[in-house]
């Protein structure tokens, strides 16, 4: 298995809520504070791969790469530099209120507002990039853009609006509709893409030939999942 991938999250939360009936109304108004922590490992090729193909035995072409593994001479070799790890933290605060009212004996209206609001997860080491495509750079996060990348959204405001309504002329149905505006908060998962790139964590490999009977040449590349950026090198 040439990868090492996994992640533990912690949720911390605090919730309260408060109804309140007065006449045909029924009003009710709450909080939710949550704090996530999650740490997460995504090491694409972390675990190096050395691939024997026969091509310093001369039996490359029948396909045995039983003697170049003996001679401890691999065709291929493909691993990571850096290290893909990520500890963030976000907190996500949500606020509402609504109101039931009941207009008439089989007849009720729903009308409420919420608000949320979370910042995208911050990597509290910093370990965070994005490329810039109008400088044409790797830009790291704390430097030069804030420490989350993404500047947070303020606006978030998500109404709700409902009824109920039993009609008379119909025995046993209930007619009910709604209306609302929702969001979702950032898939922390995603993330491991912000530390995937030099200088934090890239992918490199190495492919060697024989070039005479006593030397042999190679050339490796390192590059970020999806890239490529190669460079000839002697051995």
């Amino acid at each position: 298995m040439s990868q090492a991938i996994g992640a533990t999250d912690e949720n911390l939360q605090f919730t309260d809520n408060l109804s309140w009936i007065r006449g045909a109304h029924n009003l009710r108004t709450g909080f939710q504070i949550s704090r996530q922590a999650y740490f997460q490992i995504t090491n694409f090729s972390g675990n190096p791969t050395l691939t024997f193909d026969g091509r310093y035995s001369g039996t490359q072409t029948s396909g045995y790469g039983l003697a170049d593994f003996l001679l401890g001479i691999p065709g291929r070799a493909q691993g990571a530099i850096g290290d893909g790890s990520q500890d963030m933290r976000s907190t996500y605060y949500g606020f509402y209120v609504q109101d039931d009212w009941r207009l008439a004996s089989n007849f009720t209206i729903n009308i409420g507002l919420r608000y949320e609001f979370a910042r995208s997860p911050v990597e509290i080491r910093n370990k965070s990039l994005y490329f810039n495509p109008e400088q044409g750079r790797i830009i790291l996060a704390g430097q030069g853009v804030r420490p989350d990348i993404v500047d947070p959204d303020f606006n978030n405001f998500a109404p709700r609006a409902g009824f109920t309504w039993n009609p008379k002329f119909v025995n046993n149905a209930v007619v009910r509709g709604g209306y609302g505006v929702y969001y979702a908060t950032d898939n922390f998962n995603e993330e491991q893409f912000k530390a995937t790139g030099p200088p934090i964590f890239q992918v490199c490999s190495r492919t060697s030939a024989p070039a005479s009977a006593s030397t042999r040449s190679s050339a490796g590349s390192c590059s970020t999942p999806g890239t490529t950026r190669s460079s000839a090198a002697p051995t």
